[in-house]
């Protein structure tokens, strides 16, 4: 175990951190998301750098670091959504629970798509004959009542005409 202090290490600010740059002990503790303080320094444990939000939590994890990271492991397996938040992919990916098979987890296949709505869909089930005017189609059903109660009448042909009479009446005057 050793003790990354920002006087005593170059670029103290650079280093990467894991769990996501969170206070590991935090997360096992209560559950809580806490963000590490550099300022408190850094350990590194088999060459990664963890960093912590308290003194006290950096002496718990001094007195036992496989435990909490272990703890933090099967919290995250618990919730998977903190598997990406705390960047223990390669943790899940060592132990052999990404596949199945017991090989380390392909990374997720990722790719570019869309969809777009089409602005003017055309209507399947568009009837031409529907009238949605309420007046239009009481004046057609009164076009169709007035025709019933007409009766049909005969067309004139030459011969009929023949037997027309042409006389006028006249009224003569008194």
């Amino acid at each position: 175990m050793q003790v990354l202090h920002a006087n005593t290490t170059h670029g103290h600010d650079l280093l990467p951190l894991e769990i996501g740059g969170f206070c590991p002990v935090e997360v096992t503790r209560s559950g809580a998301i806490v963000p590490a303080d550099r300022a408190l320094g850094l350990l590194r444990h088999d060459g990664r750098n963890y960093g912590f939000a308290s003194a006290a939590n950096a002496t718990a994890f001094a007195k036992d670091p496989q435990g909490v990271l272990q703890a933090v492991t099967r919290l995250a397996r618990d919730h998977a959504h903190l598997i990406e938040l705390l960047q223990l992919q390669a943790a899940f990916a060592a132990a052999g629970l990404g596949d199945g098979e017991g090989g380390a987890a392909a990374a997720p296949v990722r790719c570019d798509g869309g969809t777009q709505t089409e602005v003017h869909p055309m209507e399947s089930n568009v009837v031409e004959g529907y009238e949605w005017n309420e007046w239009e189609l009481r004046r057609k059903a009164l076009k169709l009542a007035n025709l019933r109660q007409k009766t049909t009448h005969s067309t004139q042909t030459h011969n009929s005409n023949f037997r027309r009479t042409n006389e006028t009446q006249v009224y003569l005057p008194k």
